[in-house]
């Protein structure tokens, strides 16, 4: 815990003693508990306080919460604008451990500086010389963070135009290559050509300056995040069976269709072929989502501006990620799209991609290999 003495606060630079002992004869002493408040905002401000001892946070009301604006710790004075201005404080200060402080009230300092011209000119220096200070500190600070914004998006354009590029070849690829190659399975060529995109991915992720939890590349809160993906997935799972059972009873192709078609029994799959299958689609997923949400949506939040800025970029990822099964189905590529934006949900909400590949990897198998949707597509 740190503490300090009166002549060290920069409100009283270049006070004579004398003056310090008449400043220190206005102050009463007062002792805060952890959590109690030295200063609330909205009141009248009726006094100013040198903090002694201790660590105090100041705290800005946004309309919703408190949020934390700064931490302070001993030697800073706080509330002088209240004694410049007579307006109402316009922050919070609220105790983080035991403190100590002195407390100025403003009707006793003002009758003492009035009787003392000199210390109410020392003061009002110091006051003016801090708003100068803290003018210069915040002028640099936008600056810097301005600088930052700029060289990020000019990190998060050309990340784009790579990325777009390569999903653009990957398209075309897999295009050309499925139709020169009309009896081997799309898994099977377009895994390789897909493995090649994620590598490119990484790499320009790589060359980033960012860190890759931004990308969603971390396992922090795996826990958690593991068992939101599987109950948030149970509900989508019932809703394509209800929607299997409606498509039974009214659509006449479905009609002698069973709800559940387990390890696709109907067509004659053997449980090896099944499980490789299923094994190849987990896979799968972890490379569709990295290029979703690391190489396209996470690049696109940096890119955008406002409030929207994340449910936009969830979109354009999603539509390119609905893209990118065009050469299978376009109603695929349809049906694909709100699951993307599902996912992409998920990935906002943990900034983490395990969460969305569990998911994803749930409802895929669960459609196809549990309800049977292949038929369809």
């Amino acid at each position: 815990m740190q503490s300090t003495g009166i002549q060290n606060f920069s409100l009283l630079r270049g006070a004579t003693q004398a003056q310090m002992k008449a400043f220190r004869d206005v102050c009463e002493r007062i002792e805060l508990a952890p959590g109690e408040l030295l200063i609330r905002e909205g009141d009248e401000a009726d006094a100013l306080f040198l903090l002694l001892e201790g660590e105090v946070e100041v705290l800005k009301f946004d309309g919703n919460e408190h949020q934390r604006i700064g931490v302070y710790t001993a030697g800073v004075s706080m509330g002088h604008w209240g004694w410049v201005r007579r307006e109402r404080r316009t922050a919070t200060v609220r105790a983080l451990e035991p403190c100590k402080a002195l407390r100025a009230p403003l009707d006793r300092l003002d009758q003492r500086v009035a009787a003392d011209p000199e210390l109410s000119r020392v003061l009002m220096g110091n006051i003016a010389g801090s708003v100068v200070r803290a003018v210069e500190e915040s002028n640099d600070r936008i600056l810097r963070e301005r600088l930052d914004a700029a060289e990020h998006r000019a990190f998060a354009a050309s990340f784009m135009v790579k990325v777009l590029l390569t999903t653009i070849f990957y398209m075309y690829a897999l295009g050309i290559v499925m139709h020169l190659l009309h009896s081997v399975p799309s898994t099977v060529v377009g895994l390789p050509i897909l493995a090649v995109f994620a590598y490119a991915v990484i790499a320009l992720i790589k060359s980033s300056r960012s860190p890759r939890r931004e990308f969603g590349l971390t396992m922090e809160g795996w826990r958690k995040n593991l068992g939101e993906a599987i109950v948030a997935s149970v509900p989508i799972m019932l809703l394509l069976v209800g929607i299997k059972y409606l498509l039974i009873q009214h659509a006449p192709g479905f009609a002698s269709e069973r709800l559940f078609d387990l390890g696709a029994q109907e067509e004659g799959m053997s449980p090896v072929t099944f499980a490789v299958m299923v094994s190849v689609y987990a896979l799968f997923v972890p490379i569709q989502e990295l290029i979703a949400r690391s190489g396209l949506q996470v690049p696109m939040e940096m890119l955008f501006d406002g409030e929207r800025r994340e449910r936009g970029a969830n979109v354009m990822a999603s539509l390119l990620f609905s893209a990118t099964h065009l050469h299978l189905s376009p109603l695929l590529a349809l049906v694909v799209f709100p699951f993307g934006l599902y996912w992409g949900w998920l990935f906002r909400r943990q900034r983490s991609l395990l969460g969305p590949c569990v998911s994803h990897v749930l409802i895929g198998c669960f459609a196809f290999g549990v309800v049977g949707f292949r038929g369809i597509f």
